[in-house]
């Protein structure tokens, strides 16, 4: 059976998202916690009344919800490319780009040359959901995302 937590990022993570004002609002997943309990867990919500929870239960809203995007939600916010000044100055355009390694994947923003590329930030996971949310924070933390979706 798939794990459900494994297609969303971590509870960590969702929380440094909220800080940087990833959308919070809407239906999907979330890290949900109902007092007394006192302890997170995974719920998915298609109404925004009932959730669904990882254990089996069903619940009305939760005392405190963070957002836990799927890989399809971070995409939206996501620009393809960016403009990237290196430290003379110059301007380039970086694009969007992923691939797969052995055991990881990798990816972040590279700019393409004549008969070459490079990154201009290379970050590497083992599940594709953290390498898009990381590279969604590091886009957010440069100034590269306003949290409008990417049309």
């Amino acid at each position: 059976m798939f794990d459900l937590t494994k297609g969303v990022p971590s509870l960590e993570t969702c929380k440094r998202l909220k800080e940087l004002g990833f959308p919070q609002e809407g239906t999907g997943y979330y890290w949900s916690e109902w007092k007394p309990d006192k302890s997170y867990i995974l719920a998915i919500t298609f109404d925004g009344r009932n959730y669904h929870r990882v254990d089996g239960w069903t619940s009305g809203p939760p005392d405190i919800k963070i957002k836990a995007p799927v890989i399809d939600e971070i995409i939206l916010y996501l620009p393809d490319k960016i403009e990237y000044k290196d430290e003379y100055g110059n301007k380039y355009i970086a694009h969007l780009l992923i691939e797969r390694l052995d055991n990881n994947w990798r990816g972040g923003y590279a700019v393409f040359g004549w008969d070459d590329w490079g990154f201009i930030k290379t970050l590497e996971d083992e599940e594709l959901i953290n390498l898009f949310t990381n590279i969604y924070i590091w886009a957010k933390q440069n100034n590269y995302i306003s949290n409008e979706k990417e049309e």
